[in-house]
């Protein structure tokens, strides 16, 4: 019962929209849960509640075993930082972003270095400590560098927005 609904109110909204499409349900775990009869609606109902009200005390004990480990000094959740492997992606960016020779395109930064979205790459770029970063159509810059100075003056206004042309 806990599987299909995490309360009894999302519980009693599938039997109804069961009972709209002509459709009883039936436990295959419980078999004395049948919607088709009134007595299987009211085990359904309790045997709902009981589960919210587990699922409940879980949520509650988790939460509370938490913050005791917090009072401890314990750290929870993931670590602060790249993986290995996007570390070694992000130094990678960095690299070809900061290469005045190629001036490369986002898009050809992400191909070179198997990034799947501009985010992920303004994370990488962020996480090296590029945090001034602004997109000028297809070229990338830092605000602080000269880099792409004279191409952006024509394109992006004083606020940082590219200008439409």
């Amino acid at each position: 019962m806990d599987r299909i609904a995490r309360s009894v109110s999302h519980m009693l909204k599938l039997v109804d929209e069961f009972e709209k499409l002509e459709v009883g349900f039936r436990s295959l775990q419980e078999p004395f849960i049948d919607t088709i009869s009134t007595h299987g609606k009211f085990v359904l109902t309790i045997f709902s509640a009981v589960a919210e009200m587990e699922r409940n005390i879980i949520v509650e004990r988790i939460l509370a075993e938490q913050e005791s480990a917090r009072r401890r000094g314990a750290v929870i959740g993931r670590r602060k930082g790249l993986g290995q492997k996007a570390e070694a992606k992000a130094i990678l960016a960095e690299n070809y972003y900061r290469d005045e020779k190629n001036q490369l395109s986002i898009s050809e930064i992400m191909k070179l270095v198997d990034i799947n979205s501009k985010a992920t790459l303004y994370k990488y770029l962020a996480h090296r400590g590029r945090r001034n970063c602004v997109i000028c159509k297809t070229m990338f810059w830092d605000k602080d560098q000269d880099m792409h100075k004279s191409y952006c003056k024509k394109h992006i206004n004083k606020r940082g927005k590219n200008n439409q042309n």
